[in-house]
């Protein structure tokens, strides 16, 4: 993330990231945890919000063939979850929502976010 930011790059930072980079992972994981668990007792979660930017303000074409839509359809990150997408192509604003529900095990998003721990912290001792 430091290289990454050291190159002054063009893009939106997330809450996740700016924190990570202020507080550190574990203040994140703590934080994520926390409202995951919040999600579960509940049953509902804080919607979310993507600005997905100005994809372009013109025409893109593939060859001689213009594009005249684009629509990027925004993740929703855990179940029950939802998140607004906002984007612009050609001038013209595109809202997309995605709402996802239960069909996966707390069990293996676990052991997904372990893993991805995992791998995160094998990066940082290098």
């Amino acid at each position: 993330m430091k290289n990454l930011m050291s190159r002054k790059p063009d893009i939106h930072g997330t809450i996740g990231s700016d924190l990570m980079m202020e507080e550190g992972f574990n203040t994140v994981k703590n934080f994520i945890n926390e409202d995951w668990n919040s999600i579960k007792k509940t049953g509902k979660c804080t919607p979310m919000i993507s600005n997905l930017g100005i994809l372009s303000s013109k025409l893109l074409y593939f060859g001689n063939i213009a594009i005249d839509d684009i629509y990027l359809i925004t993740p929703a990150f855990h179940s029950p979850a939802f998140m607004l997408g906002i984007g612009t192509y050609n001038d013209c604003l595109t809202l997309s929502a995605s709402y996802y529900k239960g069909g996966i095990s707390e069990e293996k998003v676990n052991l997904l976010l372990d893993s991805i721990t995992t791998i995160l912290r094998s990066l940082k001792s290098n």
